[in-house]
């Protein structure tokens, strides 16, 4: 049983949120922490490159969640729980529907005493986590197919993970545009 980090995806398409005030702005981190009640803010978005689209595309700036398109969006819903979507605008594709995912199953399954990782004081004086560099998950973190992490109290948005149902899904779907490194295996 594997676990893996979802990363970006550099030959496919990638979008952002789009200001008139801003040629590049981005939705805050701590947006994607908890389910959100009100899913009616459509976001604008537009494009920042030409590479061709995929079922699932980065969202810059947002590590930790992506961009689907509706036959994305219609897997994930009927095979995985912990998610959201909110509705985008894309005037670059108006005919196409687009839809942000919101992972907000955050679970504390990475075991410490063995991952490997850089500390410190943060700002406040207290210990905090910084990077980690390798990863060890509890044996419950295969009980979820899509997740993220809490490190040391504190919910991580900027690190999702799948298990290998959830690569088994979108691979049995074809669904194209997801990238992904292993970063725990069980027995290793």
């Amino acid at each position: 049983m594997t676990i893996y980090e979802v990363i970006d995806n550099d030959d496919y398409r990638d979008f952002c949120l789009m200001n008139s005030n801003h040629p590049y702005i981005t939705d805050s981190s701590a947006y994607f922490k908890e389910k959100q009640e009100d899913t009616s803010f459509v976001r604008t978005i537009r494009t920042l490159n030409n590479n061709p689209l995929a079922d699932i595309m980065n969202y810059c700036s947002i590590s930790g969640t992506f961009l689907v398109n509706q036959k994305a969006k219609k897997v994930f819903q009927e095979n995985f729980e912990g998610i959201q979507f909110f509705d985008t605008i894309c005037a670059e594709y108006l005919e196409e529907k687009f839809f942000l995912l919101n992972v907000f199953n955050y679970q504390d399954v990475l075991d410490m005493s063995r991952s490997e990782y850089k500390s410190g004081k943060n700002r406040y004086g207290k210990f905090a986590v910084g990077y980690i560099t390798s990863y060890v998950f509890q044996e419950k973190a295969f009980e979820f197919d899509i997740f993220k992490i809490i490190v040391n109290g504190q919910k991580r948005t900027n690190h999702l993970f799948v298990t290998d149902k959830f690569k088994r899904v979108i691979e049995e779907n074809h669904l194209t545009g997801l990238n992904s490194i292993k970063v725990y295996e069980l027995g290793e």
